[in-house]
């Protein structure tokens, strides 16, 4: 019989430390070597998913692959194909759509699954309308050290939240009490939301539920179904091919004796604060970490070639906003991330203040400020160590060290007359053709590595 341990409450998954060869698989699947795909066929709704769809015209949303007509069809024996004939099947997620869905190319949906011992849950972590990415990760950090050891867990699209994945033993229980359990989860997880940066805590994967209707004949009645509700969708884990050791060491829960989470638990929880959203003051800016932008005009006009602005594509680029721009990115070059890239949001964050302080008339229009940085660029003031961008990563570019020079000089002067900018240099412009340019590349798995680096640029914003 294969050991597990408990931990309040919880029954965790196979113990770790094993002699190669052995197995510590859980009922839920067969061992280790196993497919991720076939694992995961075994812990979701064969009949009940979804699937996100791109309508031609509105925002793209999930939807059931198989309808509550076609699931009713399905269960009453009325299924039947195009051409009017019997039809005992429904579709499935394939190998081929794991696949896709793995390699980003589409993205589908789990219901959980009503005809194994064990079913996947999902502890969906939002931070859509309000909070930040970092207290997702605190919240699910969180949860993982007191209530649900080795939960896997990884970032839900463009950094919005984060998804955690945990099996749960259904053996004995109907669709109906399964779902009434999840949703008393639910409930006693959302009295943690408000001690992190986040909107909201929700369990998804509810399973779908088959109605039956006594119907009397005389003496007797007979058991029919008369209707099907949908489950409730649940993004399917996308890291998983990658990540299958840990996905198969993730909590597995046993309602019998797990232990629901209250506000105040047995256990000492050292609850990590609530956090305020990283905003730069006006005070942090002038003076005190962005240099006096005022005091670059001079350069900005000589720049420009003394004119008053210049067409760069459709946007009229002004000594102001060249200016402003050159003192965000001194700072931003003297205080690189880690990382070496140079975050839109973090540029966004030091012009809005000055904007919000009344430094500044000119406001930060993202139009403007690619124009802005494209002059820069032409100029010979950038320098580009890469112009790709994917989810969760910025290109990585700064200000040339001969910028960075002429910068200081101006700087370290006391008035802000033209004539205190003295230069015998001549800003020759590069050709549009030769300006570079950021280029999104394919959109890509946020891996475990990747994290800490997406939650460093998301802070610098």
């Amino acid at each position: 019989m294969r050991k597990t341990t408990q931990i309040s409450g919880q029954q965790r998954g196979p113990l770790k430390g094993l002699s190669h060869g052995q197995s510590a698989a859980p009922a839920f699947f067969k061992n280790r070597n196993e497919k991720i795909e076939t694992i995961l066929n075994r812990l979701i709704s064969k009949r009940d998913y979804g699937l996100k769809w791109q309508p031609k015209k509105g925002k793209a949303h999930p939807i059931h692959c198989n309808t509550k007509e076609e699931l009713l069809a399905f269960y009453t024996g009325k299924l039947k194909d195009r051409y009017g004939n019997a039809r005992h099947w429904l579709s499935s997620i394939t190998l081929d759509k794991w696949d896709r869905h793995f390699r980003n190319l589409d993205t589908f949906y789990f219901t959980g699954s009503t005809d194994s011992p064990y079913t996947l849950v999902m502890i969906d972590i939002d931070c859509h309308a309000k909070g930040t990415y970092a207290g997702a990760v605190q919240c699910a950090e969180f949860l993982k050290n007191h209530f649900f050891p080795d939960l896997f867990f990884e970032p839900s699209t463009n950094l919005n939240g984060v998804h955690g994945y945990f099996v749960l033993k259904t053996a004995g229980m109907t669709p109906e009490e399964i779902n009434l359990w999840e949703s008393e989860l639910q409930a006693a997880l959302q009295c943690f939301q408000n001690k992190f940066d986040i909107e909201l805590i929700e369990i998804k994967g509810h399973c779908h539920v088959v109605e039956h209707t006594d119907i009397k004949h005389g003496f007797y009645s007979v058991r029919r179904i008369t209707n099907v509700n949908c489950g409730t969708l649940a993004k399917c884990p996308r890291t998983v091919r990658q990540r299958k050791e840990e996905f198969l060491d993730t909590t597995v829960v046993d309602p019998a004796t797990f232990v629901m989470p209250r506000n105040e638990p047995q256990v000492e929880i050292h609850v990590i604060e609530k956090g305020a959203k990283t905003k730069v003051t006006a005070g942090s800016t002038t003076g005190k970490c962005i240099g006096d932008w005022k005091k670059l005009m001079p350069l900005a006009k000589q720049m420009l070639g003394g004119c008053k602005g210049r067409l760069v594509g459709d946007v009229r680029v002004t000594p102001e906003d060249v200016a402003i721009l050159l003192a965000i990115t001194n700072y931003c070059t003297s205080n690189m991330n880690a990382d070496g890239s140079m975050p839109t949001k973090r540029i966004r964050g030091f012009w809005d203040a000055m904007w919000e302080a009344g430094e500044t008339d000119r406001a930060f229009i993202p139009r403007r400020y690619k124009a802005t940085r494209d002059f820069l660029d032409a100029a010979g003031a950038i320098s580009w160590k890469s112009n790709h961008y994917t989810l969760g990563i910025a290109c990585k570019w700064q200000l040339t060290e001969d910028m960075v020079g002429v910068i200081e000089s101006c700087f370290s002067r006391e008035d802000r007359e033209e004539t205190s900018f003295v230069s015998s240099r001549t800003w020759v412009l590069k050709p549009d053709e030769l300006i570079t340019r950021p280029e999104r590349l394919e959109e890509r798995v946020i891996l475990p590595e990747d994290i800490e680096r997406a939650i460093g640029w998301r802070k610098a914003a």
